[in-house]
């Protein structure tokens, strides 16, 4: 029998959690705060890519690995039990990471990525000061041992009750009028039949006008859009979140426009604080497509321009930039 073996014992969760000074100490002296930053530009992008466009999603997970952070360090230190561990900041990012459509694999992953980096920050720290205390080797064992349950078992009081929360938004997220609507729009615009369209009740045989509001969500979005009718005389129109904390909407028409039309669309954007990108009139459903993708090219030239870009875009006023930063300029230009 190895002389470790056996020493791991079920932890009490209602019991302060004591570890030895060599373990304790060089923990409690880690930058924590430096940590998490570290660890937020690294997961972001890997499991959490909706973070980067939506300032509430990435505060809301920043926060949540914030709180994290601060429970372990708590718990390693004695000052807090297990049972003391409410991740409240973490189930609030796990209802707006379902609503981001971040699915459950990709949450778990991300947290156990992020943990795992944590933990070897953790025995970094460790190691760095066993041979200044002399510690014993058999020591060594049973104490990183003793360190590694507390360990998991704080991972699994964070994880637990936000994979639990964001199991139940996304149920909750699939029966919404809104996702079901967002489904039908995306099949639409990837190619599929008109007969998707059929619950949106919105005319895909109209003249389209798409208007593209980034950094506006769909409730933000609604009163410019019922002025924009209202200035159009458009009774038809359509509004859908593509993505986290922006909004598409269509404009519909079976009549002429007026040759002002656009000088009137601008002067009613401009009267809210909102970026918008603004398409050509397009019929059908091919329009529909069309309208969109104009609306995509604006905002690649938006991002290209930076602080130069105007507030209020239109595909007219700037086809032609949108043509030669276009990966397929002739069939764009057709």
């Amino acid at each position: 029998m190895r002389p470790h073996e056996g020493q791991i014992n079920e932890i009490d969760p209602a019991v302060l959690i004591t570890l030895p000074d060599w373990i304790r100490e060089p923990v409690s002296r880690l930058d924590f705060g430096a940590i998490v930053r570290r660890n937020f530009r690294w997961s972001v992008p890997r499991f959490f890519g909706a973070a980067e466009k939506s300032q509430e999603f990435g505060a809301a997970l920043l926060a949540a690995a914030e709180e994290n952070a601060e429970a372990l360090r708590a718990v390693v230190c004695g000052e807090v039990s297990l049972d003391s561990i409410h991740p409240e900041q973490g189930k609030w990012a796990a209802s707006v990471e379902a609503l981001s459509n971040v699915t459950n694999t990709q949450l778990h992953r991300g947290y156990r990525s992020a943990a795992d980096l944590v933990f070897r920050d953790c025995l970094e720290a460790i190691e760095a000061v066993i041979d200044e205390n002399e510690v014993a080797g058999r020591e060594i064992v049973s104490g990183i041992l003793a360190f590694a349950q507390a360990f998991a078992e704080w991972r699994n009081r964070i994880m637990d009750p936000v994979s639990e929360v964001h199991r139940h938004g996304e149920e909750k997220l699939r029966r919404s009028p809104e996702h079901l609507r967002r489904n039908a729009v995306q099949a639409l615009l990837r190619g599929d039949p008109v007969e998707s369209a059929c619950n949106l009740h919105y005319d895909m045989a109209a003249t389209h006008i798409a208007i593209f509001l980034p950094h506006c969500g769909e409730a933000a979005a609604r009163p410019v859009v019922n002025l924009l009718r209202q200035v159009l005389h458009i009774t038809g129109h359509l509004a859908v979140s593509l993505s986290m904390s922006c909004t598409t909407a269509w404009l519909a028409t079976d009549s002429s426009l007026t040759p002002s039309w656009r000088e009137a669309v601008k002067g009613c954007l401009e009267q809210f604080e909102v970026a918008a990108s603004v398409s050509e009139p397009s019929s059908g459903l091919e329009g529909f497509r069309r309208t969109f993708e104009e609306t995509k090219a604006v905002e690649e030239l938006r991002t290209y321009a930076g602080a130069a870009a105007s507030r209020i875009l239109l595909y007219h006023d700037v086809r032609l930039e949108c043509f030669f930063l276009s990966p397929d300029p002739p069939r764009r230009l057709v």
